[in-house]
């Protein structure tokens, strides 16, 4: 026989709980129904007292919580008493969420147990900066290794450097002869190259960061490189250095130089943004329109950055360049983009590859437009009809909605109720809806639905 939640007991017995404590109480039932709460789980979660009975750990909780949750009151029904705290994520009311760390204290009436009363920390902000730090050491764990740029390893040893170490992208670009380099002291290696030694030697004395541009040949090829090499202090004794291959794109700045003039003047005055990259994404051009969508001062150049560094989701570069390269040209791509201050924007662009005299593609250019009053407009759109095909879906009613005699949306609680399925409805034939009313209210109802259509 279950037994009435006594609010006034319950609040009276735990006063100060309710009243003065900065973590979040609540009572729920054996059944995962909520009873209670103080302020601070309300306003943490979004939601008002009346919600309070109409709020389950299903409106909360997703389905692993959800299993973790009803095991607990398990746990507690069996032993009298919670073996550890449990941590949660929780859905509030506006769709964001917050994670708390609780435990549960029995309520008994009678020495029957009727419910729990809970007691919860917020740590959202201790899970968010856990998980910013778990991101970041996996992310500098996998920088030198699986990076796409060649990077190797110095260490001062004396009064000399010795190669200790490189990764994929290294031992890739050299074939895999820089194995055969470990170990190996910089004065013997660049014995014909005093330029590199005392960047090194710079770099390890001043302890700082040194970025050169320089023609460099490796021993297993015959061809000259352009390199954009970066000598980085990692202290006590250590030089990162990335050595990224730019031979591409300092043949495609040759190769613009020819046809910069003419279509300088036109580009400048486009009220477009306009754009020109090499294949692998270095910025070789662009007009004042590109900075001024961007809010950027106008006179600011950025020759020679990455266009990813505008990009929301640079990632999505590697579909966007595949299907430039497989069809020519991109039409209407959306790309979510960042200005200079951070702010997201959203820009449609219009591209197409830039080739050589021989047909060979050595770059993009295109334009593009700002569209981000559009687009979120359209993301609200959407996001509307999910809020209402969710409310739908959650209702105790059934709902259909009819546009057009075709039936455009029936939640399963309407289906059930004219004995059909939802799949069923849906391949209705215009105006068949009508077959389910009762012939004495048809002509009411047919009349009624074109009236609101």
């Amino acid at each position: 026989m279950d037994i009435d939640y006594n609010k006034e007991e319950v609040r009276e017995k735990f006063k100060d709980l309710f009243e003065h404590s900065l973590d979040l109480i609540y009572v729920n039932d054996l059944y995962g129904n909520f009873l209670d709460a103080n302020e601070l789980t309300l306003i943490s979660l979004g939601y008002e007292r009346k919600d309070i009975p109409n709020l389950t750990f299903t409106d909360l909780l997703d389905r692993d919580d959800l299993i973790k949750a009803f095991n607990t009151l398990k746990e507690v029904k069996k032993t009298g008493k919670q073996s550890a705290q449990r941590e949660y994520k929780l859905k509030t009311k506006t769709g964001d969420y917050i994670f708390i760390e609780t435990y549960s204290i029995p309520l008994k009436k009678n020495g029957k147990l009727y419910g729990i009363l809970g007691i919860a920390k917020n740590i959202t902000k201790r899970k968010k900066t856990a998980q910013k730090l778990k991101e970041s050491a996996e992310m500098f764990k996998s920088l030198f290794r699986e990076g796409p740029i060649p990077t190797y390893t110095w260490k001062k040893i004396g009064v000399d450097f010795v190669l200790i170490d490189f990764n994929n992208a290294a031992d890739k670009i050299t074939q895999g002869h820089v194995e055969t380099f470990l170990g190996t002291n910089a004065s013997e290696m660049y014995k014909d190259r005093p330029d590199i030694l005392n960047d090194l030697y710079l770099c390890i004395n001043e302890k700082t960061h040194i970025t050169r541009e320089m023609k460099y040949k490796y021993n297993f090829s015959k061809d000259e490189r352009y390199l954009l090499v970066n000598y980085g202090y990692v202290g006590p004794d250590l030089i990162i250095v990335r050595t990224e291959d730019i031979t591409e794109r300092k043949k495609a700045e040759e190769k613009l130089k020819e046809s910069e003039l003419k279509y300088r003047d036109m580009i400048n005055n486009l009220d477009v943004g306009f754009y020109q990259v090499t294949l692998d994404g270095t910025m070789i051009n662009h007009n004042p329109a590109h900075n001024k969508i961007l809010e950027y001062d106008q006179t600011e150049s950025h020759i020679g950055k990455k266009v990813t560094d505008f990009w929301q989701f640079p990632e999505d570069r590697d579909d966007y360049l595949k299907q430039i390269l497989k069809d020519g040209y991109a039409k209407n791509f959306i790309c979510p983009s960042l200005t200079k201050e951070g702010k997201k924007v959203v820009i449609q662009l219009n591209s197409h590859l830039m080739l050589d005299k021989e047909g060979n593609p050595f770059g993009i250019e295109g334009t593009f437009i700002d569209i981000t009053e559009k687009f979120n407009l359209e993301q609200d759109l959407r996001e509307s009809e999910e809020k209402f095909r969710s409310i739908a879906e959650k209702s105790l009613l059934g709902i259909c909605v009819i546009q057009d005699d075709l039936v455009k949306y029936i939640n399963k609680q309407f289906a059930d109720l004219i004995g059909y399925t939802v799949e069923e409805v849906r391949n209705w034939e215009p105006g068949w809806f009508a077959n389910v009313i009762h012939p004495d209210d048809r002509s009411w109802v047919i009349e009624q639905a074109k009236k609101k259509q």
